[in-house]
């Protein structure tokens, strides 16, 4: 008989992709903390943090994939330590120090009479004061979408309004952290 499209797939896609960047950089931050942490950190050290990451991601089931999918997952262990790495490096040139306060946090929001559900990646407190929205993209994305006279990707602009309205000070930033 005929197979579904999606049950022919074979190979991870670039969703359970994103989902597993995701899901590192959330326990990555979990442990860090702040870029003073990250800091203190020589390469030998985030390299270790970074694999005890990604088994322990391994180990306890969390990776919400298939046994085949998993198999050719463990084959990208390499990849996914270097793309970490890398991306710390970046988190490591921000001007201004840092403290993720929020990671993966599940909210609501209400514009304009429709409420709506939102899960932000990440909100970081400066220690200025200030304070980011983090969204992790590992496609490709434009921040051209959020102007003009006709937004075409709203879902970062309507999370700093939601949040603006529940937080002490509004958000001074939103950021796509594009991890690939």
């Amino acid at each position: 008989g005929f197979v579904d499209e999606s049950e022919a797939e074979f190979g991870l896609d670039g969703l359970d992709r994103g989902n597993v960047v995701h899901q590192l950089l959330d326990i990555l931050w979990q442990r860090l903390q702040t870029q003073a942490a990250l800091s203190a950190m020589d390469d030998p050290m985030r390299l270790k943090l970074i694999a005890s990451v990604i088994e322990e991601c391994f180990e306890s089931g969390s990776f919400d994939l298939s046994a085949e999918k998993l198999r050719l997952l463990k084959h990208e262990k390499g990849r996914l330590q270097t793309l970490l790495f890398a991306w710390l490096k970046e988190e490591d040139k921000r001007p201004a120090g840092f403290s993720v306060v929020e990671r993966e946090e599940q909210r609501e929001g209400e514009l304009g009479g429709i409420r709506y559900r939102y899960i932000i990646d990440r909100l970081d407190a400066i220690d200025d004061g200030r304070s980011v929205i983090i969204d992790y993209k590992t496609g490709t994305v434009n921040r051209k979408d959020w102007t003009g006279e006709r937004i075409k990707s709203t879902q970062m602009p309507l999370y700093a309004l939601a949040l603006d309205k529940v937080k002490d000070k509004a958000v001074s930033g939103i950021v796509f952290a594009q991890v690939k």
